[in-house]
C-alpha cells in the first residue's frame, strides 16, 4: 500500500495539480494529500476532500471495495440499533458481491490451470471467508436495552459490538 503524504502547496511550484476527488485545481497555500499507487502515476487530493479511500490507494483491489464499505458505515453517527443493523447489512451486500468476484476469478484460473494453483486457492479462501462474514453481519442484531441503562450507554455498547463484528473482516491471502 502506498504511503500517503500530507503537504501544503507552496507558491514556488509552477506545476498545476488537480484533485482526484473534486477535480478542482490545488492552488498555493492549500493542503493536500499525495500518493503513488503501485505502477501508477502520483495522485493528489485536497485535505478538505478527505483522506484517500482504500480503493484510491489500491486501485484494482477487490478487497478495497469491502474496506471502503466498512469505512463508510460510520457507526458513530448512527442513532439506533436498527440503523446499525441496516449499515451492517449494506456492508454484507458489498462483501457478497466481492465474494462472487473472487469466485469468478477462481473459476477462470481453474479453467486454465486444472491441476490447481495457489492463486485460485487464495481466491476460494477469500470467497468463503467473505460469504461467512456476510452471513455473520446479516445475522447480527442489536441487544435489547436494559431497563436501568442510559440511552447513550446503550448506543455506545451496540456500536462497539457492531464495530467488533466489522473488525472480523477476512483478508485476501494471495
Amino acid at each position: 500500500m502506498p504511503k500517503v503524504h500530507r503537504v501544503k502547496r507552496t507558491r514556488g511550484g509552477q506545476k498545476t495539480y488537480l484533485c482526484v476527488k473534486c477535480h478542482e485545481a490545488i492552488v498555493a497555500g492549500q493542503e493536500y494529500y499525495h500518493w503513488t499507487p503501485y505502477k501508477s502515476n502520483t495522485r493528489q487530493q485536497h485535505v478538505s476532500c478527505g483522506y484517500p479511500s482504500q480503493s484510491q490507494l489500491r486501485p484494482g483491489s477487490k478487497m478495497a471495495r469491502v474496506d471502503d464499505a466498512v469505512q463508510d458505515a460510520d457507526l458513530g453517527s448512527l442513532t439506533s440499533g436498527d440503523e446499525i443493523e441496516t449499515a451492517l447489512g449494506q456492508v454484507a451486500d458489498i462483501a457478497r458481491e466481492v465474494a462472487e468476484e473472487y469466485g469468478e476469478s477462481a473459476d477462470n484460473i481453474e479453467s486454465n490451470f486444472p491441476s490447481g494453483n495457489p492463486t485460485s486457492e487464495a481466491c476460494r479462501a477469500a470467497q468463503e471467508g467473505l460469504e461467512s462474514w456476510a452471513e455473520d453481519l446479516d445475522s447480527w442484531t442489536a441487544d435489547e436495552k436494559e431497563d436501568d441503562e442510559d440511552e447513550d450507554d446503550y448506543l455506545e455498547r451496540v456500536r462497539e459490538e457492531a464495530q467488533d463484528a466489522l473488525g472480523e473482516q477476512p483478508q485476501y491471502e494471495g
